[in-house]
């Protein structure tokens, strides 16, 4: 169905719907939302579905930053800040979780300043 979409544009959305009533293709549909840079939407999927505690920061982040949108990057950025901040008491991200590149990238972005805490972004 999502081959279709270059010659149906509507394919996308209706796999998507598909998609999501299997259940288990949670990941499947964060992969299709990633690829079409609909980084938003994929925030808004997994909140939805209760898996934001579960997912890779790093993949949105990398995701986020290959848009070469700002504001793109700084709303994922924040968002797993915010995560980060409700499951361990800490903006921070962990060692293991690989995102140092992304931190640097933030901060030559838009400064230290920018990691103050910040309402809800999404």
């Amino acid at each position: 169905m999502l081959s279709l979409e270059s010659v149906y544009p509507p394919a996308h959305q209706l796999a998507l719907d598909m998609l999501k009533r299997i259940q288990t293709a949670n990941e499947e549909i964060i992969e299709v939302l990633l690829s079409k840079h609909q980084l938003l939407p994929a925030l808004r999927f997994i909140r939805s579905v209760g898996i934001v505690d579960t997912v890779s920061s790093r993949k949105f982040l990398e995701a986020a930053l290959s848009t070469e949108d700002s504001m793109i990057f700084y709303t994922v950025f924040k968002f797993f800040e915010q995560r980060n901040q409700k499951l361990r008491g800490s903006p921070k991200f962990q060692a293991g979780e690989h995102c140092d590149q992304y931190v640097k990238q933030f901060e030559s972005q838009f400064g230290q300043e920018a990691f103050m805490p910040v309402p809800s972004v999404l």
